[in-house]
């Protein structure tokens, strides 16, 4: 599942029209990525990010570290203040019952999201995952041939007979044999849609915008010590620079149940990604010194018949999802500071909204 790369000769055969496709872009930023791609072929290698670090750090570092980093706020807290009240805000970043509910969360959607976003960025990790043979844990039976499977992806010899092990020992072998073999499991529904949005990305454009993200810089962590008086972190899917593609560019890399382009735009507002895409464009602006003032949108829908489509966003919108994210900055912190943070009940005092009630 490695990601193809077109020579400049190859080049000559795109159909440069399907850079069209799902066109929500506006057309001088599109055009400056295909003159330059005409000239220059397919990008290399960008800059070094470490020449680029004014307000803050950019780093290579593993997303639990990411997530860990507790010092800098996500710019997920605010896209939904953007979209809701302070409680939002305040649940978000400190309430604690988030987090333990968490625990108990259907993960299904996420985790197949996950891995077609693997799949896309990052294809040497998605060639360790495998579909473990549906089994009872709570038989023998089901154990044994488990640990059969197991044993063959990690390469294990056994030492002895399994038929005396009892069922608690059983599974702690086979957690074992799994971590020794440095693979992931995936259900077989799962694999089979992942593999069939990866096929479909391998084909958009003639291979043209897959070749392109095998270029950028991937899962790069960037915390910003002040943005607008708070510390902020950012983790983009990629970036590209303007020696790559003729513009600084935010790649963002999104999973959609929905079925149809304007289905995904009402999503898209709806979860508070214009707002979140606004803010990093923000931030890795500020950070880098350079105006990254383009987002190219990967869109994979998880629904049949599982269609592709690459966005770039448009600059009106952005610059309204940017004002929004500052209104949502200023009242956060004005909130922080008196230490209240009302939902319902005090957006009509606060004046977000003219509240009536039938």
């Amino acid at each position: 599942m490695t990601t193809a790369t077109l020579s400049k000769s190859e080049l000559n055969g795109i159909d440069w029209n399907k850079l069209d496709q799902a066109e929500v872009a506006p057309a001088n930023k599109k055009q400056i990525i295909i003159d330059h791609i005409r000239a220059n072929g397919i990008p290399g290698t960008g800059p070094d990010l470490a020449l680029f670090q004014n307000n803050g750090v950019v780093i290579k570092d593993d997303f639990a570290s990411y997530l860990g980093n507790q010092d800098f706020y996500s710019t997920g807290a605010f896209a939904k203040l953007a979209n809701g009240t302070p409680l939002d805000f305040q649940y978000d970043t400190t309430d604690g019952v988030k987090a333990e509910l968490e625990k108990y969360k259907d993960r299904s959607a996420f985790n197949l999201g996950s891995f077609a976003h693997e799949a896309v960025l990052e294809p040497e990790k998605w060639d360790t995952v495998v579909c473990e043979p549906k089994a009872n844990r709570a038989s023998h039976e089901g154990l044994n041939s488990l640990i059969l499977f197991w044993e063959r992806e990690a390469g294990a010899g056994r030492s002895g007979s399994i038929d005396g092990m009892k069922t608690d020992a059983k599974k702690e072998y086979i957690s074992t044999l799994i971590a020794a073999s440095g693979k992931r499991s995936i259900e077989f529904k799962d694999a089979t849609i992942v593999q069939k949005m990866h096929s479909r990305w391998m084909a958009y454009a003639d291979g043209l915008w897959s070749s392109i993200l095998a270029a950028a810089h991937k899962e790069v962590s960037i915390y910003c010590n002040d943005y607008n008086g708070l510390p902020m972190r950012v983790r983009p899917d990629g970036l590209l620079f303007a020696n790559q593609i003729g513009v600084n560019a935010v790649v963002s890399v999104k999973t959609t149940s929905e079925t149809s382009v304007k289905g995904y735009a009402r999503q898209f507002t709806r979860l508070g990604y214009d707002v979140k895409e606004a803010a990093y464009q923000r931030i890795v602006s500020q950070v880098t010194g350079l105006d990254f003032s383009t987002t190219i949108m990967i869109v994979l829908s998880t629904a049949e018949p599982f269609n592709v489509g690459v966005f770039i966003l448009n600059d009106n919108e952005i610059s309204f999802a940017t004002e929004r994210f500052h209104t949502a900055m200023n009242l956060a912190k004005a909130c922080i500071q008196v230490n209240s943070f009302p939902g319902w009940e005090g957006v009509e005092e606060m004046g977000l909204v003219d509240l009536k009630v039938y």
